[in-house]
């Protein structure tokens, strides 16, 4: 089981973990990475905001607590 974590790094604030609200989690690591590119395509009006800076995403295990 896999799920998706997102790092948001904003100027002023650093950069802060975000997990899926519903902490939804995949059956493989294939699925998780289909639904991340889903989600990232979803979020081209992020970049636009004034303090972004960046944003890092990956699947990982679902039992991991990084």
């Amino acid at each position: 089981m896999f799920k998706i974590l997102m790092v948001i790094c904003l100027v002023g604030v650093g950069c802060q973990p975000y997990y899926e609200v519903d902490r939804r989690t995949y059956a493989t690591e294939k699925a998780c990475w289909i639904a991340l590119d889903t989600k990232m395509a979803m979020l081209p009006g992020l970049s636009q905001e004034p303090a972004f800076q960046s944003i890092t995403a990956a699947c990982i295990p679902a039992d991991s607590n990084s």
